[in-house]
């Protein structure tokens, strides 16, 4: 714990502190947090790519309309 530390000026009837472990503490949680937040991120993101690959290799492509198109033709022609 940081809060603690201080820089002492002035003289012994009127000191005054500063308060440099508050904002040590404050950089110390702040990249705690971020650094989790991070993980938590990565993670969702990993894990949201790996189904979206699940989900592209079940479903097949659906055939373009110029394909549909040239079936019917092929279809017709057979036909007559």
């Amino acid at each position: 714990d940081f809060k603690d530390l201080a820089i002492t000026l002035g003289g012994p009837e009127k000191p005054v502190l500063i308060k440099y472990g508050v904002f040590i503490q404050s950089i110390v949680d702040f990249v705690i947090i971020a650094f989790v937040l991070f993980l938590v991120l990565k993670a969702m993101l990993t894990l949201k790519a790996r189904f979206e690959k699940e989900k592209e290799a079940a479903a097949p492509p659906a055939p373009s309309p110029s394909e549909i198109y040239l079936k019917e033709i092929r279809d017709a022609l057979v036909k007559k």
